[in-house]
């Protein structure tokens, strides 16, 4: 529920329980890095929305 209520409204939110998660970034990937090191970090990989892949998309 913290996810969905702090996830702002232009970002799609995909939660599945506990499965593998990936991230798609779409924008700044040098302003994405960091936050995406934060999400990856912050349970050591074992929460449930755990990001295991970031793929880059575009350019």
């Amino acid at each position: 529920a913290w996810f969905i209520a702090n996830t702002p409204p232009h970002v799609r939110l995909l939660p599945h329980g506990q499965k593998l998660s990936i991230a798609v970034v779409s924008g700044d990937a040098a302003a994405a890095a960091p936050l995406a090191a934060r999400d990856i970090s912050l349970f050591d990989q074992r929460g449930c929305l755990s990001i295991h892949d970031v793929y880059l998309a575009g350019g």
